[in-house]
């Protein structure tokens, strides 16, 4: 049996007992370190909130496109689609600025105490770290077939 098994079993025990608690489980209870409450947050990197801003901004002109290569549209649905490429386009300039401005969350990290390659160059660091590799990855399946 676990010890936290252990200690609510106690706990329904006393509950059971109608008995109120004694001064020594008072004072443990008040020494006890409280639990920290943990902020879920979320990590979405540079690169992802750029592409996210320029895909919002380019479905945007390209629904306005359609919209007025058919030959209507107007009032609620220019709106809309001025809206969302003005949503877009923030997304893409406020990642860029953040990540120009603040450098990368992770400047101090290094290997033996030198600093990693390719860190705090820009927010097109890691598409272009993810690129190499597919590269390289479709270089090694054309090798081995």
């Amino acid at each position: 049996m676990s010890k936290y098994e252990r200690e609510i079993e106690e706990i329904l025990r006393k509950l059971d007992d109608g008995r109120p608690p004694t001064m020594s489980e008072r004072v443990r209870a008040m020494n006890r370190r409280p639990t920290p409450i943990r902020q879920r947050r979320v990590n979405v990197r540079a690169d992802v909130l750029l592409l996210i801003g320029l895909g919002i901004a380019f479905l945007a002109q390209t629904a306005r496109w359609i919209i007025y290569g058919g030959g209507y549209g107007g009032g609620l649905a220019d709106t809309l689609i001025g809206v969302a490429t003005l949503v877009g386009f923030a997304i893409f300039a406020l990642t860029l600025l953040a990540s120009w401005l603040g450098g990368s969350s992770s400047a101090g990290v290094g290997w033996r105490g030198m600093p990693l390659r390719g860190q705090g160059r820009g927010p097109f660091v890691g598409l272009r770290a993810r690129w190499n590799l597919f590269k390289m990855r479709m270089g090694y399946r054309r090798k081995v077939q």
